[in-house]
Order: C-alpha cells, then sequence, then structure tokens
C-alpha cells in the first residue's frame, strides 16, 4: 500500500489470530481498494505458499469476508466496476438504486482471484521480506509502524494521518491540474 501499517501483530502464546491495522481514510481511490482486497487476501496466500494449498487453515475466513465485501462495494457501490449505477439489494420501493445484482458477482470474484493472484506474486517477489516479517513476529509478536522498514528492508512511508495526500498524492495532482505547480 506504500506505507507501513500502524502494527502487526500476532498471538505468540497461542498463534490464534493477528492483525495488520492501517491509518483511516477519509476518501478510498481505486488503487487503495484493490490495495486492501490484496492485503485482505495475503495471510490465504501465505499459508499456501509456505505450507501448500492443501494445508491452508480457516484462520483467514474474516479476512476473506472483508475482502469480499470490499470488492462488492468497489463494484456495486463505488461505482470502480462496469457498472455506473448504484447496484444492490433492497427491501425499500422508494431506494433509486439498480437492484440487478446477479451480473456484478463474476465481476466482484475476478477481481477477488486476480488480488489473491497479486498477493501471492508480492510474497514470492519479497521473499525474504516476508520471511524476516514473520520471524520477527514469532520473537516479539508485533511489529510497529517505525520498525516495519527496518525488518523488512522495505521502504515504505509511516502512515501520516491527515497527511494532505495520504497514500494517493491527490493535493499534488490538484495542484498541477490548477496550475500551482507545486
Amino acid at each position: 500500500m506504500g506505507t507501513a501499517p500502524q502494527e502487526v501483530r500476532i498471538n505468540v502464546a497461542s498463534f490464534n489470530g493477528g492483525y495488520a491495522s492501517y491509518a483511516p481514510q477519509k476518501a478510498w481511490s481505486r488503487r487503495m481498494l484493490r490495495d486492501v482486497i490484496c492485503v485482505s487476501l495475503a495471510g490465504r496466500a501465505a499459508e499456501a505458499l509456505v505450507f501448500g494449498p492443501d494445508a491452508a487453515t480457516t484462520g483467514a475466513e474474516a479476512d476473506r469476508k472483508q475482502a469480499t465485501a470490499n470488492a462488492i462495494a468497489y463494484v456495486r457501490h463505488h461505482g470502480f466496476g462496469s457498472r455506473v449505477s448504484r447496484t444492490d439489494v433492497t427491501t425499500q420501493q422508494d431506494e433509486d438504486i439498480n437492484t440487478d445484482v446477479q451480473p456484478t458477482n463474476a465481476e466482484a470474484e475476478a477481481l477477488m482471484c486476480a488480488e489473491a493472484e497479486r498477493a501471492t506474486a508480492l510474497l514470492r517477489t519479497h521473499g525474504d521480506a516476508f520471511r524476516a516479517l514473520v520471524q520477527e513476529l514469532l520473537t516479539t509478536g508485533t511489529v510497529p509502524a517505525a520498525e516495519f522498514a527496518k525488518v523488512t528492508g522495505i521502504a515504505v512511508t509511516a502512515a501520516a494521518p491527515h497527511a494532505p495526500s495520504g497514500p494517493e498524492p491527490w493535493h499534488a495532482r490538484w495542484s498541477a491540474f490548477a496550475g500551482d505547480g507545486a
């Protein structure tokens, strides 16, 4: 995602769960949402890469659920798929939305598959960083944002809450568009 997670943590006592937390955003771009989906699918991809697909566990269920919700929102709600209309199910007669959700299922699934493949490719590309991160988590249980680049060797910026551009350089792009040159 271009920025270090605020924290990466596992429960070293039981190995029951873990998480990576990121700075909240006020707006999400297409790229940011795809990155979030990719990150959500990385746990399962890591299990399959390390242990083999048949030894992957149910531990990634909540992450897959979140990735699915984000993929559905990407396609149906945010207009980032092939449809312009907001698409959803409703029981409200006065809700002005496209209720034909069936055609969007394949598009959301294709997005999920593409991001799962990207997660696997990123883990392979950054295998040394992945192994170093896991080893640090096994040793300490947590990797805060300030330590992420040192542990992984991946140069990232610390997430700055309320930064003018955030993960997307919106401020710089507006300035360039407006002719400010900043």
